[in-house]
């Protein structure tokens, strides 16, 4: 169905009005004290559909989904609000933010008492709750995947079944999804031959995303690391041409087998909607830890896998990520 037609749906079944200009970025009246905790914030919003940003100032990748959301306020559905919760580190005050130039109100989660809540492990994360606080959506921030589901929940029927958005994602401890694929070279490789006798890396990524693009020299200085340890590396590529991605993954990760996931079968298998991720999996196949993708993050946990560094826990995750 496309978004017209959602749009014109919602209308009909809420009477909902789309805005536009400065009334769109305004918060919704009354509601400007930060809220105490998670229940306090869906009181606050009630009977509307909320977007939630889970972030932190200083973070890329909070920065381009706060950028994504000031674009998508402009157009917003007036039933809907967004909101972004500074989220401190462990430990961390966060001071409340000053900026002036915000399109939606920012709050921070001090104590991390929401983020606690949700179960968030990484930033941003970004959240959809329909107008009764049912969770609908965690995952990653796309602007269109946003205004479609919006306009769908907006559109739904009293008693239909309500549709959940996140894409499950297998537990750690449990095994991992059996996949199969072609590498970029035409050999076909499955997981099982894929893992080495001490585990395998793997490592979700968009050449378009310009994160995952920043990353891909970082795979192949991981596989590197690797070479020795006996724990494999596979990259995932998600959804795109073979012949966009090709050059890309040849010049930058030579020698690092990347799967064309075309279809992205593989990266539903494993709940992955928000790149770079990886997975790290034991020799039996075993998911041994997930989380958003950074060079230290992925090095540290294949060092604790091997036994060459403690443990150090950091946020619990959760089936949306």
């Amino acid at each position: 169905m496309n978004t017209t037609l959602l749009r014109a749906l919602a209308v009909v079944a809420v009477g909902s009005v789309v805005l536009t200009g400065s009334s769109a970025a305004a918060p919704r009246t009354g509601v400007s004290h930060a809220p105490a905790d998670l229940s306090d914030l869906l009181n606050d919003y009630h009977g509307r559909v909320l977007i939630l940003l889970l972030g932190r100032d200083g973070c890329p990748g909070t920065a381009k989904a706060t950028a994504a959301l000031n674009q998508y306020v402009s157009s917003r559905p007036e039933r809907v609000s967004v909101v972004r919760l500074n989220v401190p580190l462990p430990k961390e005050t966060l001071k409340p933010t000053s900026d002036t130039k915000r399109l939606f109100p920012y709050f921070v989660d001090t104590g991390r008492k929401i983020a606690g809540k949700l179960e968030f492990f990484y930033y941003p994360t970004l959240y959809v709750f329909d107008g009764q606080g049912k969770q609908r959506y965690v995952g990653g921030c796309d602007k269109d995947k946003i205004a479609t589901m919006v306009w769908e929940i907006l559109a739904e029927k009293p008693g239909a079944r309500k549709k959940i958005y996140t894409l499950p994602m297998p537990a750690v401890g449990k095994p991992a999804p059996a996949f199969s694929g072609n590498t970029l070279t035409g050999k076909a490789v499955t997981r099982v031959s894929l893992t080495k006798k001490r585990g395998l890396l793997m490592l979700f990524a968009r050449t378009s995303c310009p994160f995952s693009a920043a990353d891909i020299p970082q795979f192949k200085d991981i596989a590197g690391r690797l070479g020795d340890k006996g724990v494999g590396v596979v990259v995932v590529n998600q959804q795109e041409e073979l012949s966009t991605i090709k050059p890309v993954y040849e010049e930058k990760c030579a020698g690092v087998p990347v799967i064309w996931d075309r279809g992205g079968k593989t990266c539903k298998s494993f709940g992955v909607d928000a790149v770079p991720f990886f997975f790290l999996l034991n020799k039996d196949g075993k998911i041994v830890n997930r989380r958003s993708f950074t060079h230290m993050a992925a090095i540290n946990s294949i060092n604790v896998m091997l036994g060459l560094k403690a443990e150090k826990p950091r946020f619990k995750p959760t089936e949306g990520g």
